[in-house]
Order: structure tokens, then sequence, then C-alpha cells
């Protein structure tokens, strides 16, 4: 029988980074309670079949911009979003407040997986070899969006997130399948942000743009450099709040 704990909500109502050996005693939840059962992003312990190295995730909280086609300024939705990853950014999960869609990823946000249809969900975000390790569960309740696809109320294919951690770190993730991209990090660092990817992914040039709603993406100018597995971008702190994205060259 497989072991689980509910370790917390995550990210419901703020934000949530965990490493496996940094848990408090009050983060574990009863998995039985009423109150863990609502449509939003969990994050489960499994305890698996022996000593177990948990590893790390990350929880974040934030907005997604979603529009029907991502070339258009015009953005159909803003909503809510709850965020969970493996530490290293492959393993990605989005939940859009209140009762979904779930869109999912296992290579860092080059391709995508979206749920809407009602029913619980486990998605494996760390394992080790025992088979234990860090789940995001959500629960999808039937509702009159995902009870009847249409053209205008199937799930957004076109879409820009970002969530916050507490330390003050951003996560900005995108889908568009014409162009797909990985999933950016941006730090503070002294006087700007340093923003990554990871260097694995090659032939993508950093594009930054102060208003979603405007298709005015620029090429970052400043010099990529490769620190440990990432590459780096050390971007001076802007005037005015900044979006970036990947673009393929």
């Amino acid at each position: 029988m497989s072991k689980y704990l509910l370790l917390v909500m995550a990210v419901f109502g703020g934000v949530f980074f965990a490493a496996g050996a940094d848990l408090r005693e009050n983060q574990l939840v009863n998995p039985s309670s009423k109150t863990n059962s609502g449509p939003r992003l969990r994050l489960l312990m499994h305890l698996g079949n022996g000593p177990t190295k948990f590893g790390s995730v990350k929880g974040l909280h934030g907005l997604i911009y979603m529009a029907r086609d991502w070339r258009t300024p015009s953005l159909a939705q803003t909503n809510r979003v709850d965020i969970l990853s493996s530490e290293d950014k492959t393993r990605i999960v989005v939940m859009v407040a209140d009762n979904g869609p779930i869109y999912s990823s296992t290579n860092s946000g080059m391709t995508w997986t979206v749920i809407n249809t009602p029913g619980k969900y486990e998605f494996p975000l760390t394992v080790d070899l025992n088979g234990g390790g860090f789940i995001a569960a959500a629960t999808l309740y039937p509702s009159p969006e995902n009870q009847t696809q249409t053209a205008t109320n199937s799930p957004a294919t076109n879409w820009y997130a970002v969530g916050s951690a507490p330390d003050g770190s951003k996560l900005v993730i995108t889908e568009d399948p014409s162009q797909p991209a990985p999933v950016l990090s941006i730090t503070h660092s002294g006087g700007g942000v340093v923003v990554s990817w990871p260097a694995a992914f090659t032939g993508f040039v950093l594009q930054e743009n102060k208003d979603l709603s405007s298709m005015n993406w620029v090429d970052v100018t400043d010099p990529v450099k490769k620190v440990g597995e990432d590459n780096q971008v050390l971007v001076s702190s802007p005037a005015d709040n900044n979006f970036y994205r990947l673009k393929s060259q």
C-alpha cells in the first residue's frame, strides 16, 4: 500500500518553499481532513519502501495571463495560479485557481500536458531509489466550464505565468506550441536581477517587454554566461516592471 503524508496546502493564500530535511511538525496535515480536499494544489510526501531522500521542491504563488492567440495583444484572462516544481525545475505543475485547469511538464516547460477533466491527480516531483519523494496532488471538481468543452471555454494553450517565492525569486513559465521554451528563473543580485535557464537548452535569445498587452518584445543585449548548469544574464534593475521570455533563434 502506498504511504503518503499531506505536507501542506501549498501556496494557498501565500507561498511555500520546502526542503526535505527542513520540515517542521506543524507543516504536517492530516490527509483525511476535509479542509484539504478543495480544488487547490497540495504537496504530498510518499514514504517509499525504505529510507527516503526526498530532495527539494519549490512552491510559488502568482498570476497566469491567458490568450487564445499569444501573437495578439489581447489577453483573454488573468487568474491566480499555484505552482509546484522540483528544485531543478525539470518537473513543474501549474494549477489555475480555483478549479483548474492543471498544466504539467516533465522537461522544464518545453512541452505541457493540460488536464481539465474532473478527478484526482498526482504528479511526481522528486523520486528516490526507494520509490519515495514529493508528489503534487490536486482534485478538479465538476463545473460548467469542464463539463462541456467548446472552442470558447477550452483551456488556453498560449499563456504566460509568473510565480513568486518567499525569497523574492520568481519563476516565469510560458506555453506557446509554436515556440516552446524552458522555464526562466529570476533572482535579485546587487543592482540588478539574474535571469537564468537550464544550459541544456540551446538556441534561445532572452527578450523583455514592459507590457504584456503589447507585442513590443526586444532582445536583451546583456551577455549570456554559463554558470554551473545554467545560462545566466545579469540585467540592470529596470525603472519599471519588466516581463521576460525566451525565443528560439
